[in-house]
């Protein structure tokens, strides 16, 4: 039960704890985990699976949730959870008038950007690593069971047609080569699947998914995969002066709670310059976004120097700091403990009325994104909510040092 007051998802140690022995670490996972689930559910990918690639390109009118969306010139409409076989339909979406609604701003579903993938794949090992899908498959992906397609090119000839095609469930380019029997309508960005000689789609024109057969070229299936998720892709990297990947962006100056996990009261710690080397590794082996540095850190033997795990707030702070070590060694923090003088009740008592005004906050702003129809709404409402968590996450930084 939340504390007095409290919202229901309030992170305040009586409501994580019930006012019982106070759990650092846990606290910490599940603020972890529970702003990961939120940046799946703000990015329609809860469902993980296909939406981790593609966007679902509408919302349910009834439940609100990120959905599949395909209609067709003689008024058929239907609602996809997934893409691909057994491309299972969205169960509260039967009545014709709620289709209608969202046909005025649907677009056809579009593959995701690569750097977007990795953060949303990043986000879903917090929330559930054994369904988070594997994208750093570097041989070829086998043919053994479904495999997620975009079309990149159709040709036709005389009795059939020729579709190139990207594996999308990758972070790798690979491209296949199919040929299939002409009567299917197939289109550039369309998207199929593929599982042996078979391929499955959503037939606009019947309005319908089917499947037909095909022979490919220029790929023979690799005989086994590997399972293990890895940000260590042998890619070529430009890296600055600093031995970060040049253009790699941090999101502000970090605060002595976010230092005090890992530097302490000295940037020439043993514990600072381990954790260097182990970040400028990882850029030079493929890390290129903030996502990759996240999944290396909490991969790896590390905890902060609180026995926490990482979080993307912490890493680009390191990243900041790795950064600007020179001038950090000069300043003040450099030799000034990293401690402050004890809180006041009043102190506490006022960081915690704002706290609950945050979080109240947060889940307003929550309800209007869902409520959301267009894409400038939903980034409008994206943007204050990211506001709002900085601000809860620095407030319980003050909380807590």
């Amino acid at each position: 039960m939340p504390g007095y007051n409290h919202h229901s998802n309030c992170m305040c140690g009586w409501c994580v704890a019930n006012g019982k022995t106070f759990d650092r670490a846990a606290h910490d996972r599940e603020t972890r985990r529970r702003t990961a689930a939120d940046f799946l559910r703000r990015n329609g990918a809860t469902r993980l699976g296909s939406s981790c690639f593609v966007a679902p390109n509408a919302v349910c009118p009834v439940c609100k949730a990120s959905v599949y969306f395909y209609a067709n010139s003689s008024g058929s409409r239907v609602f996809f959870d997934d893409l691909g076989p057994p491309w299972p339909k969205h169960p509260c979406t039967e009545r014709p008038q709620d289709a209608a609604r969202v046909l005025r701003y649907a677009n056809r579903p579009e593959r995701r950007k690569i750097g977007l993938i990795k953060d949303i794949v990043g986000q879903a090992r917090l929330v559930d690593r054994s369904k988070a899908p594997n994208i750093d498959r570097a041989e070829r992906p086998t043919l053994e069971a479904w495999r997620l397609l975009v079309i990149t090119n159709a040709r036709f000839k005389a009795d059939s047609i020729v579709l190139e095609a990207d594996f999308v469930e990758t972070i790798h380019q690979h491209q296949i080569k199919l040929t299939t029997s002409i009567g299917p309508l197939f289109y550039v960005g369309q998207f199929i699947s593929l599982c042996h000689d078979t391929v499955s789609f959503f037939d606009e024109v019947l309005g319908e998914h089917r499947a037909v057969d095909a022979v490919y070229e220029g790929m023979k299936p690799s005989k086994a995969e590997n399972p293990s998720f890895s940000v260590r892709a042998k890619t070529t990297v430009n890296l600055d002066e600093f031995g970060l990947p040049v253009g790699l962006k941090t999101e502000g100056v970090p605060g002595r709670a976010q230092r005090s996990h890992y530097i302490g009261s000295d940037p020439e710690n043993e514990f600072f310059q381990t954790l260097k080397r182990f970040v400028l590794a990882s850029a030079k082996d493929g890390a290129l976004y903030l996502a990759d540095f996240l999944i290396a850190l909490n991969d790896s033997e590390f905890r902060t120097l609180l026995s926490a795990g990482w979080t993307r707030e912490l890493v680009s702070a390191i990243l900041y700091d790795i950064r600007n070590e020179d001038f950090l060694r000069n300043t003040h923090f450099a030799t000034e403990r990293l401690t402050t003088p004890k809180k006041s009740q009043l102190d506490l008592e006022k960081i915690a009325t704002d706290l609950r005004e945050v979080e109240g906050r947060i889940a307003e702003l929550e309800l209007a994104w869902d409520d959301a129809i267009t894409a400038v709404q939903r980034q409008k409402m994206r943007e204050q909510i990211d506001s709002a968590r900085r601000k809860r996450s620095k407030l319980f930084g003050m909380l807590s040092a």
